[in-house]
């Protein structure tokens, strides 16, 4: 028998297998680390967590517990944390500046998407 954890993940209430507890633990520890502290990194590990709930409750059913195989492709789905943030751009050709969308909490008009989409 495993020991399992009654975690909350974006405001809702799972319980997990230790071991898939960790693993989440592990992964969005990792996600703080390259995103940093300020505000808008804040938000965008919030709205991961957030994301990681919805998949779970779409995987699992009603006082199911979250193993190790349902959280290992969550975490596969979201991508990893190396390939978040912002590159560094070197594709060798200088002249090609790639434009990316971003959600704008200053111009907060539909959670910021519009601001987003005006900036771009």
């Amino acid at each position: 028998m495993n020991t399992t954890v009654n975690a909350s993940i974006g405001g809702f209430s799972f319980t997990l297998e230790e071991s898939a507890y960790s693993t989440l633990q592990a992964y969005l520890n990792q996600v703080k680390i390259k995103l940093g502290n300020d505000k808008a990194a804040q938000e965008t590990v919030n709205d991961i967590e957030f994301r990681i709930a919805e998949l779970l409750s779409e995987k699992i059913t009603l006082g199911q517990v979250v193993t190790n195989d349902v959280v290992l492709p969550i975490i596969e789905q979201i991508g990893k944390p190396e390939d978040f943030g912002e590159g560094n751009g070197s594709t060798g050709n200088k002249q090609y500046r790639q434009k990316r969308l971003y959600r704008n909490p200053d111009d907060s008009i539909i959670a910021g998407v519009c601001g987003g989409l005006a900036a771009y």
